[in-house]
């Protein structure tokens, strides 16, 4: 599977989408506030810390239970490093008590082995420059977005299967033209690498 991961209004979609396009390959979009209502949440509401951790609990099984059943290959818009990331970006020094800190911790724990086991590649667009405002999204708060990227940055540090690529490029078709180049040379170093091991 490729993903992309990214703070909101990143451009995770629009790439995905138009990647899997000019590949021809399946795009599957997460939506995040359809998974959530699933489970009786708000997905950008103000949230009582607890509410937020079942919610992205939630979340996260029905995660792993959609990309159980995605064919191969797959462009993916969200990845569990998403979930992490707005997950974290809720935590304050004096917002969780040690309970609901072992509950978050374990969260991200699952979350970043969901990822490892899944994931060929995932991709992380940089924020734009303008933010557009759109229904059902999070509001124009510059900070926030970046504070969650920063977040799930940060969370793909630690990750160890995927291959991770830093989109930081702005404009729309330089964005998806790399996207597409990447995946291919890595499609073929993988087609290389298993017919030279099916040599031995």
């Amino acid at each position: 599977m490729i993903g992309f991961t990214g703070a909101s209004r990143t451009g995770k979609s629009t790439l995905a989408r138009l990647a899997a396009a000019n590949l021809g390959f399946t795009y599957h979009e997460m939506r995040t506030a359809e998974i959530m209502a699933g489970g009786g949440f708000e997905n950008i509401g103000n949230l009582p810390i607890d509410v937020r951790i079942a919610a992205q609990e939630f979340y996260l099984k029905r995660y792993a239970e959609i990309i159980d059943g995605l064919p191969r290959p797959v462009l993916v818009d969200r990845t569990p490093l998403d979930l992490i990331g707005y997950m974290m970006a809720e935590v304050g020094m004096h917002a969780t008590t040690p309970e609901q800190g072992e509950r978050i911790r374990v969260f991200c724990e699952r979350a970043l082995t969901l990822a490892n086991r899944n994931f060929g590649i995932i991709f992380i667009p940089v924020p734009l420059p303008t933010y557009q405002v759109a229904e059902g999204k999070a509001p124009a708060n510059p900070a926030y977005q970046w504070h969650t990227h920063w977040i799930m940055e940060g969370a793909a540090q630690m990750m160890r299967g995927p291959t991770m690529v830093r989109i930081s490029a702005l404009d729309l078709e330089t964005r998806v033209n790399g996207v597409c180049e990447v995946i291919v040379n890595w499609m073929e170093t993988n087609a290389r690498n298993n017919s030279a091991n099916s040599l031995h």
